[in-house]
């Protein structure tokens, strides 16, 4: 014996849920027998027919985040001595947001982070020599090809923000989140006014020497 619906609307609006009485497999239902549920937790059976008492799980919606929900903290990284891979893959994720349990992929949910000694940092097994930075003026021979070190010589903050910016997606979204990222040479910066937070990036700091 099963308990069928067969008329009403779901309890958790508001409307009563009409459950009949059928055996399995068979198409009719003893409309006689009828259960109202009108309290989404238990049933009364129409006159007649004994107590019935029976639970419904009320089903819970997925969550999505709206934008005057959203609360943004205040990171601050000092990048002195740290590599640029490790720092930048979990700047990457405040700034996206994937640390929050709210992460919307559909939504800028991140948080901003401030960057500072951006000059100090180093990259393993001398890649700064190794590795090859191309620019491009958008003009017909305008490639430019310069070492890690030398860029980050020349723009210590450009250098790092596009070590960063190239982990976010490449979409209208992904440009919202990188305006977030303040990228400072120095130790000085102008945003002490929003008490940030240290952001400790575990593995990311190298002591000098190592590989």
């Amino acid at each position: 014996m099963v308990w069928v619906a067969i008329g009403g609307k779901d309890v958790l609006g508001g409307e009563d849920l009409i459950l009949a009485r059928g055996e399995r497999g068979y198409p009719g239902y003893d409309i006689g027998s009828a259960l109202r549920v009108s309290s989404g937790r238990c049933g009364s059976v129409e006159p007649g027919l004994q107590d019935v008492k029976m639970t419904i799980k009320q089903q819970v919606k997925t969550y999505s985040p709206k934008a005057s929900e959203i609360s943004r903290d205040w990171w601050i990284v000092d990048a002195t001595g740290m590599t640029v891979g490790r720092m930048a893959t979990e700047v990457a994720r405040v700034l996206r947001g994937k640390h929050k349990p709210t992460y919307a992929q559909h939504i800028d949910t991140g948080d901003h982070v401030i960057i500072i000694n951006a000059e100090k940092i180093r990259m393993t097994s001398n890649k700064t020599d190794r590795q090859l930075v191309h620019t491009h003026s958008g003009f017909p021979g305008g490639l430019t090809t310069r070492t890690y070190q030398q860029s980050l010589d020349r723009k210590p903050a450009d250098t790092v923000r596009k070590s960063i910016t190239g982990m976010i997606p490449k979409n209208r979204l992904g440009r919202q989140q990188a305006t977030k990222l303040k990228v400072y040479a120095g130790a000085e910066h102008p945003h002490a006014a929003q008490s940030p937070k240290p952001l400790e990036i575990p593995g990311a700091l190298r002591e000098p020497g190592t590989r």
